[in-house]
């Protein structure tokens, strides 16, 4: 049984998936399973995955695209590895990025659950930035990650495979940020570890026209985690998750040039609390104040929600 399992969600990714799989099958660490799933690519993906020949690698087909969480849970049910590992079709990774986390999760116990790195970020037209992981946020840091103080990429990600049997898979019906929402029922559980070197590499592009599904996705995970949260870590912790989520939103909607709808998840942001350890309720209103401007509907949106 291998240690590690590599689980590569695709869809319409045909010319950067295979850099991906390349990265994950040329780790100095070689006892691992690679899964990639086409959600349903109609491009040449397909043709792609079929010219890339290595036994450890399991190809999985679904003829239609359910989204991103669909098909990691469709690798999830079927992996067998001690480790999970994400990788998305359009990022990389550096060649010793699993051999390190497999060293630092062997030394530790089961209630820590998860590892993460630093990331290069790649921003189309825009350069690199190097963002180191904070070794010293480790342990419990469920109230950092949900109130904003702490973000993660998830291809920098290696999780104990038996956390999932705990604390069950990604959410379907969110089509954008199930990652985050399921990292939040991660970290109310397990402890988390950190290396600070950018073991991994993520190709960001803003896609317009995505701020119905992250607006629907921020107010679903607030409806989801608030009460619990308020319950477990009081109302100021709530507040701040609230905040932060709403902030996300406001982002998402100024970026698509919906302005008043951004002022206005905004402004909630901001009546909520802004917290010491968030800047986005300022960041979101900077934002919607830049765009204002109608020159700035010819530029080209480069963050990722």
């Amino acid at each position: 049984m291998p240690v590690v399992t590599v689980i590569i969600p695709t869809y319409n990714r045909g010319t950067v998936v295979g850099r991906a799989i390349q990265s994950a099958l040329n780790q100095s660490f070689r006892d691992l399973e690679v899964i990639v799933i086409d959600d349903g690519s109609t491009d040449c993906t397909g043709h792609v995955l079929r010219q890339i020949q290595d036994r450890r690698i399991r190809i999985i087909l679904s003829n239609r695209n359910r989204g991103s969480g669909a098909a990691r849970n469709r690798g999830l049910e079927i992996a067998r590895g001690k480790y999970i590992a994400f990788l998305d079709s359009d990022d990389e990774w550096h060649a010793d990025k699993i051999e390190q986390q497999v060293s630092l999760m062997e030394s530790l116990g089961d209630d820590w659950g998860v590892c993460h790195t630093g990331v290069e970020v790649v921003k189309a037209n825009k350069g690199k930035v190097v963002i180191p992981a904070d070794s010293e946020t480790i342990g419990d840091v469920f109230c950092d990650y949900v109130t904003g103080g702490l973000s993660f990429h998830t291809p920098t990600l290696l999780v104990r495979r038996a956390c999932f049997s705990r604390i069950g898979l990604f959410r379907e019906s969110l089509r954008r940020m199930e990652d985050s929402e399921l990292m939040m029922r991660l970290l109310a559980v397990y402890r988390l570890t950190a290396l600070p070197d950018p073991l991994a590499r993520c190709h960001h592009e803003y896609r317009l026209g995505i701020s119905d599904q992250v607006t629907a996705a921020c107010l679903e995970i607030i409806r989801i985690h608030h009460g619990s949260i308020q319950f477990r870590h009081g109302p100021n912790i709530a507040r701040q998750f609230r905040s932060n989520l709403h902030g996300v939103a406001a982002e998402a909607n100024f970026r698509d040039l919906r302005l008043c709808r951004g002022a206005q998840y905004a402004a909630l942001a901001c009546v909520d609390h802004i917290s010491r350890r968030s800047l986005r309720p300022l960041r979101a209103l900077a934002l919607g104040m830049a765009m204002r401007s109608p020159v700035r509907r010819f530029l080209t949106p480069t963050i990722h929600a």
